[in-house]
């Protein structure tokens, strides 16, 4: 099974973009690490990937393709406006489309769909305004 190997891959690939979007990289954070936020006026991201489906093949016993969901979060600095979360989430969602295009080099043919966002998250007690991006994608178990 290679769960760890498409987690990987997908967290690989989001980390960069939000690291291209000058999100400081001590600033990334992952589902599976404790998020710190940092002060309030200081940008920073969390990155969530759920495994939602497993296909099986019809012949044999081995598993043909694992579908999963990739959410990330993005927190910038409040009253200064949405402009910088959405040019963050800009660059998220073109890495993921991008990935789509280099299906060849990709070991695991991971491929994004259902793309959604930058959707404002409801303010809530943080100092952070909250821009979401999410997407579906398929890989296939190597």
């Amino acid at each position: 099974m290679s769960y760890q190997l498409i987690r990987a891959e997908m967290e690989k690939l989001t980390h960069a973009a939000l690291v291209q979007a000058n999100v400081n990289n001590a600033s990334i954070f992952f589902d599976n690490v404790q998020e710190t936020p940092g002060s309030p006026t200081e940008t920073y991201a969390t990155i969530a990937l759920n495994f939602n489906e497993v296909a099986i093949q019809s012949l044999g016993c081995n598993i043909g393709a694992i579908k999963g969901s990739l959410a990330v979060n993005i927190y910038t600095p409040k009253a200064e406006g949405s402009g910088k979360g959405e040019a963050i989430a800009a660059e998220v969602l073109a890495s993921w489309l991008n990935l789509n295009q280099a299906l060849a080099v990709n070991p695991h043919r991971c491929r994004t769909s259902a793309l959604e966002g930058p959707k404002t998250i409801a303010p809530d007690k943080r100092p952070h305004h909250c821009n979401n991006v999410a997407c579906s994608f398929t890989a296939i178990a190597v």
